[in-house]
């Protein structure tokens, strides 16, 4: 946009290229791409066209094709998979048809630990304190709004909806709910999204931010802040996890513990654990035997 541009055509050029081109029609080829993947990978497994390993990378293959496919269109990328996934898995077929393989927590484990090393890697150190540019950045103020975001983030609208979310059983259930939010991939993503914009108005940015760049000011401040609060998201929500683990650990009685620290299989106190995934949890619908590749019975296993 020129320096002369009005303000109602900033506001169109925003609605009509960012809110419908990238968002809006982004999530829905994203929700249609998933559907008819779905439909597609039904077809394929009850005749039989796709082997076992193909069946299981499907996934996978799919996240790689969305990217491709948004970026190629000029869309929101992360919203087109992220629609991709809700469409593809919204029945929860394919992750009754792998569960046996534990599929989705392989995925889960490498992704985000090669998505936190690489994040642990550029994290601005130097930048979280105050600097000539950046004269407002403050370890203290940082922590502020840190524990500003974690309040009121996700815990008033949890706690405001329990009523309405039929998993949320008890308001202890929605304080859990609410407290584990991390921010991470998603997050990290965005700056670097919105580093790129600032420095070239492309979807890669620069090593560094250019000497004399008229945005030199707003990069040096929403890298350092951002970076910061995913930091602390990581550690804090990693703490609460093995804190909470611990403590019920400690909590029952010692004939009651598991051997290792923190193994117990039963829930948490003041929580409603009936009915597995939860009763709002999708039917699959379509196949019976929902199960595709279960574990073989040991040979020394006999059905007498």
């Amino acid at each position: 946009m020129s320096m002369g541009t009005s303000t109602g055509e900033i506001i169109k050029s925003w609605f009509l290229s960012t809110i419908l081109w990238q968002c809006a029609l982004g999530l829905s080829i994203g929700l249609a791409l998933g559907h008819f993947a779905n439909r597609g990978l039904r077809i394929a497994e009850r005749r039989k066209w796709i082997d076992p390993a193909s069946f299981l990378s499907f996934y996978l293959l799919l996240a790689l094709l969305s990217v491709g496919v948004g970026a190629s269109l000029g869309l929101d990328d992360f919203l087109v998979a992220f629609g991709a996934g809700t469409g593809f898995a919204w029945d929860g077929w394919f992750a009754n048809k792998t569960k046996e393989t534990h599929l989705g927590d392989i995925l889960d484990l490498l992704l985000n630990s090669s998505t936190f090393v690489y994040f642990g890697a550029i994290i601005p150190w130097s930048q979280f304190v105050p600097r000539d540019i950046s004269p407002d950045i403050t370890i203290w103020r940082l922590i502020g709004l840190l524990i500003l975001i974690l309040l009121f983030r996700r815990l008033p609208i949890v706690l405001l909806l329990k009523p309405l979310i039929p998993d949320i059983r008890t308001y202890r259930e929605a304080l859990f709910c609410g407290h584990f939010g991390p921010m991470g991939l998603g997050g990290l993503f965005l700056v670097i999204e919105a580093r790129a914009q600032l420095e070239t108005g492309e979807s890669i940015p620069l090593p560094h931010p250019p000497e004399h760049h008229p945005n030199k000011k707003t990069i040096e401040t929403v890298w350092p802040v951002v970076c910061f609060i995913l930091l602390g998201s990581t550690f804090i929500h990693g703490c609460s996890v093995a804190g909470i683990s611990v403590a019920s650990h400690f909590q029952r009685n010692k004939d009651e513990r598991a051997p290792l620290l923190a193994q117990e299989d039963e829930g948490l106190d003041g929580m409603v654990h009936e009915g597995g995934g939860g009763e709002s949890e999708p039917s699959v619908s379509g196949d019976e035997d929902v199960s595709l590749y279960k574990p073989r019975s040991p040979a020394w296993e006999c059905n007498c």
